[in-house]
């Protein structure tokens, strides 16, 4: 077993990466896969809905892991998460956004921190699922480059088409400085109103600015619903509703990333 590693990524806020992340960690645990998240956000969403228990600020994460002031591994500060196949490289307080400004002095190796950190796991899980800050900064650039794969996360609007073309600058400089085996699975669209001509027009054009990329996006698009933010903010499963449609597109868009039927 050698772990497949994506990351969710988009520099604009409020698109849904984290949402996303949990609703794909959700998919993988109800498949039985042995799932990895790693919250490289600053904010600690990811790691307060995903936590068995609320941790400590105190508690050891992911910015022991990332700086150069600990010899923390990776190994130890993995925790358990409401999922049984799940654990969580954590961000349980603010320190993240230290090391960060530690990143940006550090001379070398600074894009690699994360890769190192988490090779010695690679054959502990099948997926790593990651999930980045809404910036282009040293967190996200790590994430970037210790991935396989990158997914999207944008919604229909004028601003998602406009920001294609910045999100692929950051990706070719990775990929041609760090990281040249970094692929784009794609593109998901999150909260979509299918009945709203606005979103449909601007859908249409998101797919056209992708195909032009190069890129795919994930289908169907992801409904609004506020159901999705009542089962992350409660730390639900929205798998365990049998025969539900949202959970059925997640484990579409699951598939498409393991490359199997499920």
């Amino acid at each position: 077993m050698s772990a497949k590693i994506y990351t969710f990524f988009n520099q604009k806020g409020g698109v849904g990466k984290t949402t996303t992340t949990y609703l794909q960690a959700d998919a993988a645990n109800s498949k039985g896969l042995k799932t990895l998240l790693i919250d490289t956000d600053p904010q600690g969403n990811l790691t307060k809905s995903t936590s068995q228990e609320p941790l400590p600020a105190d508690t050891a994460g992911l910015a022991d892991v990332l700086t150069s002031r600990a010899d923390t591994t990776a190994q130890e500060v993995i925790t358990p998460t409401i999922w049984e196949n799940v654990d969580l490289i954590p961000t349980p307080s603010r320190a993240l956004d230290l090391v960060r400004d530690e990143l940006l002095v550090t001379p070398t190796g600074r894009e690699n921190r994360l890769k190192k950190a988490i090779k010695p796991l690679l054959d502990e899980y099948d997926l790593i699922l990651i999930d980045c800050p809404p910036s282009i900064d040293m967190l996200t650039i790590n994430a970037l480059v210790a991935s396989q794969g990158l997914i999207i996360i944008t919604q229909a609007a004028l601003w998602s088409v406009d920001g294609i073309a910045e999100l692929m600058q950051t990706v070719q400089a990775v990929q041609e400085n760090y990281n040249e085996n970094l692929r784009i699975e794609g593109v998901v669209v999150n909260q979509f109103i299918k009945n709203t001509n606005s979103a449909r027009h601007w859908l249409s054009d998101l797919e056209e600015a992708a195909n032009s990329q190069g890129m795919k996006l994930f289908y169907p698009p992801m409904p609004q619903a506020v159901r999705i933010k009542e089962i992350t903010e409660s730390s639900s499963s929205l798998q365990e509703v049998s025969n539900d449609e949202l959970a059925r597109i997640q484990r579409v868009y699951l598939e498409k990333l393991i490359g199997e039927e499920i």
